[in-house]
């Protein structure tokens, strides 16, 4: 779907196919690696004399239930989109074992190194031997297939267009970049890029947008000076030059029909790329966020506004190799992919994407891209010109970031024309130039930075609407290029008011934005084993290698500032060193001020880190031990990816006694990714029932997704007893596999007081 072309509120961004379905109704096999086999479950390849339609009826009911979950949407009916294990090095071979044949094999090269992006992926054609559903179920149980998908159709939905003029100067229908208060809006209630235009109106030697939409009308007589010219392609010698998997690729690509004219047909990626960066200062039109902008063109939807998903990771691929800096998606569907996900957490670019325009609440019905719990994208949806939020906007207080003008917004259409579209499609764009605006600025700005400042520059949003986002703003990138570089002042009086053994209790005067005036953006805290290495000494832990610490919103200047860290509890005393660095809104950092903190022992039934030989637990079968950045070793039962289905995998400690203890607790650091409502990670504790009988009682039950989080077990019901284990266990079901449990500093300790 196009998000942006519907006025009519939920009448946009929707998937066809049976509406009546539940909600509830899971896919089978939807990104899956392959469980053990079973007696009634072989995979062709290891028995590839099996006849086709015996597999096909032995695993009947998964097939059905397939069936009706593909029921929900629209795909194309012959083809299917898998990925293959590294090992496996015939593909044709794979794809002869169930009759098809290979359409396309993905090159990956170029995005950051990962398991997926070292994978095969490949489009295949079923040849009518096989159902979409049959295919899946089937790839799914093949041990040599990690994730396999239907190629979904996205579709867009057209609502309050307007017809197209051609004025002579469109400066006041820009209310969006500059809001005075015409045609009944607010006065102010814009983006504020006429301070940014101070600062930067963007180079045409910057940072390159990829536009990934129906195409762009680069001929427009307010677009062609900013269309990315391919100089490292030499155009029509039939090399791929670049080396980005595109031959002749001098002006952008069409992933939808495989070629290099990336031409609109539809409007909808125009009107996005005028937004983006028409060309300032020329009399003619508009003006774009971005002035002087490099506009990427990469077409993969239709002139219906329709895409398929193999054509969607062709064009996020391309963006990425050619060197997107910003990617704008003003697109998106409501089913989950597994493989278009992968592609954008390997790439370095920064995702911009429409929350969508059905008026969901994308917390409990999500909207992908825009979904995607990834660091390298931004979600966005719409306000109007009176600082609120439009009918069909969609919101979401843990899932849409932030809002920009998307109502009524004027911009180029191809044919030199321009026009009105209201939509997230087009408050998408306004970060996108946002972004690029303010990477022109600041060349080395990282993605972790450009959210900073894209997230810590707003303007608040009245409370009924800015509390149904997560940042509770709107757009203003007049702030986030503040000529400022005054650093806050260093944070005084710092101390430690109580420690514990599970806890740390700290306090300092808060800093201001400039010096001791005003109030801070932020705070970063660390804290490291040791202490960190200052500018005297050569011994030591960098502060910006320390973790990190979630902490509020800064005071006013002068303020007390009072924070309680939890920590996991150790039978060893600990010293640690903590620091706390302000910081402003344009990212300017105060001087580091750092604390020394000794950790009393605690008293301890078992510990486990992780990061020793030692250890706590029983080896499992399943699970195992990773290398995480940041955390060094953890615990977790999928370390090639998501995790199977049907599968029980149990992490079982040793024996312990709580023979002493009062009030013992379970405590253990956790990052969980599962399915929700079908698959479950439990904590379970060994009990005794009649005549010395044992079993296991659940104490804790997740599911879902839920980042690095600390959870504590209270277990006192179990206090006196001896000869006691506790054990994790992951348990899925024949449907979606998700990327699983990470576990970490795993200690069953007295509680403390």
């Amino acid at each position: 779907m196009i998000i942006g072309l519907a006025t009519k509120t939920g009448s946009g961004a929707q998937l066809t196919g049976p509406k009546e379905k539940a909600a509830t109704a899971t896919a089978p096999s939807e990104a899956s690696s392959g469980p053990k086999q079973t007696q009634d479950e072989v995979t062709l390849s290891a028995s590839p004399g099996l006849r086709m339609e015996q597999k096909i009826s032995q695993m009947r009911t998964k097939i059905e239930a397939q069936e009706e979950f593909l029921s929900q949407y629209e795909y194309v009916p012959n083809q299917v989109l898998v990925r293959l294990k590294n090992e496996v090095s015939n593909l044709e071979s794979f794809a002869a074992d169930y009759g098809t044949t290979v359409l396309h094999h993905f090159d990956l090269t170029g995005l950051k190194a990962s398991k997926a992006s070292s994978e095969h992926l490949m489009l295949l054609d079923l040849k009518n031997n096989l159902s979409v559903a049959e295919a899946m179920t089937l790839m799914s149980d093949d041990p040599r297939v990690s994730v396999v998908e239907s190629n979904d159709i996205v579709h867009s939905s057209e609502t309050t267009r307007q017809s197209p003029v051609e004025p002579n100067d469109l400066e006041d229908s820009l209310w969006g970049l500059h809001n005075h208060g015409q045609d009944g809006g607010i006065s102010g209630v814009d983006i504020g890029v006429k301070n940014a235009w101070g600062t930067t109106v963007g180079s045409r030697t910057g940072p390159i947008v990829a536009v990934v939409d129906t195409g762009v009308d680069y001929t427009h007589q307010d677009l062609k000076d900013n269309i990315f010219s391919n100089t490292n392609e030499i155009p029509n010698d039939g090399i791929d030059n670049d080396g980005n998997g595109v031959i002749d690729d001098t002006g952008g690509y069409n992933a939808g029909d495989d070629n290099t004219d990336p031409k609109d047909d539809n409007g909808h990626g125009t009107h996005v790329a005028g937004t983006i960066g028409a060309v300032g200062n020329n009399g003619k039109g508009v003006v774009g966020v971005n002035q002087q902008a490099r506009i990427l063109p990469v077409r993969f939807l239709d002139a219906e506004g329709a895409g398929t998903t193999d054509a969607a990771i062709r064009a996020l691929v391309y963006a990425s190799r050619t060197g997107a800096r910003v990617v704008n998606n003003s697109w998106g569907g409501d089913k989950y992919n597994q493989l278009v996900m992968d592609v954008m957490a390997d790439s370095d670019a920064l995702f911009v994407c429409a929350a969508g325009n059905e008026a969901y609440d994308n917390d409990l019905k999500a909207v992908y891209p825009a979904n995607y719990d990834l660091d390298n994208v931004i979600s966005v949806t719409a306000h109007d010109r009176s600082d609120e939020f439009p009918r069909f906007a969609n919101r979401g207080e843990k899932t849409v970031d932030l809002a920009a003008p998307g109502v009524d917004i004027t911009s180029t259409l191809p044919k030199n024309k321009y026009g009105l579209l209201s939509g997230t499609s087009m408050a998408t764009p306004h970060v996108s130039g946002a972004a690029t605006l303010i990477a022109t600025a600041r060349p080395e700005v990282t993605n972790e930075e450009l959210r900073f400042l894209l997230m810590n520059n707003l303007e608040q949003l009245p409370e009924k609407y800015g509390s149904r986002i997560i940042s509770g703003g709107r757009l203003n990138v007049g702030n986030a290029l503040e000529r400022d570089t005054v650093a806050p002042g260093v944070v005084k009086e710092a101390k430690v008011d109580r420690v514990t053994s599970e806890k740390i209790s700290l306090s300092w005067l808060a800093t201001g934005d400039d010096g001791d005036e005003g109030a801070a953006t932020a705070y970063e805290v660390r804290y490291t084993h040791g202490h960190f290495k200052s500018d005297d000494s050569s011994e030591g832990v960098p502060f910006s290698q320390g973790k990190r610490l979630e902490v509020g919103k800064p005071k006013q200047a002068n303020q007390k500032e009072t924070v309680d860290f939890i920590i996991p509890p150790s039978g060893k005393e600990r010293h640690f060193a903590l620091g706390v660095v302000a910081i402003d809104n344009v990212l300017n950092k105060g001087d580091l001020t750092t604390l020394d903190v000794t950790v009393p022992a605690a008293k301890v039934a078992l510990e486990d880190t992780a990061d020793t030989q030692e250890t706590a637990f029983v080896p499992s079968e399943h699970w195992t031990k990773v290398e995480v950045e940041g955390r060094g070793q953890v615990f977790t039962e999928s370390p090639e990816g998501d995790y199977p289905a049907d599968r029980d995998a149990v992490l079982t400690s040793k024996k312990f006694s709580l023979e002493g203890y009062k009030n013992p607790q379970i405590h253990f650091d956790c990052k969980v990714d599962v399915e929700k409502k079908h698959d479950k990670f439990v904590v379970e504790i060994e009990k005794y029932g009649w005549f010395g009988r044992r079993s296991w009682a659940e104490v804790a039950r997740f599911d879902g997704f839920e980042d690095w989080k600390n959870h504590k077990i209270d277990i006192s019901d179990y206090t006196g007893r001896d000869d006691m284990r506790i054990r994790f266990r992951l348990e899925s079901d024949r449907d979606r596999n998700r990327d699983g449990v990470y576990l970490d500093n795993i200690v069953i300790a007295e509680r403390d007081t």
